[in-house]
C-alpha cells in the first residue's frame, strides 16, 4: 500500500517557503557601557507590496509592518575601519493575527572618506 505524507489517506503540505516583497528603514540609538561594549533600543520599518508574513500562499495585503526590539553591540578597530558586531531582538507591534519574534547577528564597518 502507498504511505501517506499525512492527513487522512491524503498528501498534506509539511513546510513551505514563503517570500515578502519590501524594504526595511531602521532607527536605533546606542547607549556605551564602556570603550567597547554598546546596547539601546531600535525601531525598524518594513515597507512594501507584502510584508505581512501570512502563513498562506496569498498576498497578505499588509503594506507596512513596525518592529521594537534591542541592540548589543561590541565595536573595535581594524585600522582606520571601525567594526561593531553583536545581536539584535525584536518583535512585531502592528501585524494582524500573528506575532513575528526574531534574533540575529549584526557586523557593520564603517571608515572615513577623507
Amino acid at each position: 500500500a502507498p504511505a501517506s505524507a499525512g492527513g487522512s489517506g491524503g498528501l498534506s503540505l509539511n513546510s513551505y517557503d514563503k517570500e515578502t516583497a519590501g524594504e526595511v528603514a531602521r532607527l536605533s540609538a546606542h547607549y556605551r557601557l564602556t570603550d567597547h561594549l554598546e546596547v539601546g533600543p531600535s525601531l525598524e520599518l518594513l515597507f512594501g507590496s507584502d510584508v505581512g508574513f501570512s502563513t498562506g500562499f496569498l498576498n497578505s495585503g499588509v503594506g507596512a509592518a513596525t518592529l521594537a526590539g534591542v541592540d548589543l553591540l561590541y565595536g573595535f578597530k581594524f585600522g582606520a575601519i571601525d567594526i561593531k558586531m553583536g545581536a539584535r531582538g525584536f518583535e512585531s507591534l502592528n501585524l494582524p493575527g500573528r506575532n513575528l519574534a526574531s534574533v540575529g547577528a549584526v557586523l557593520t564597518g564603517s571608515f572615513p572618506l577623507n
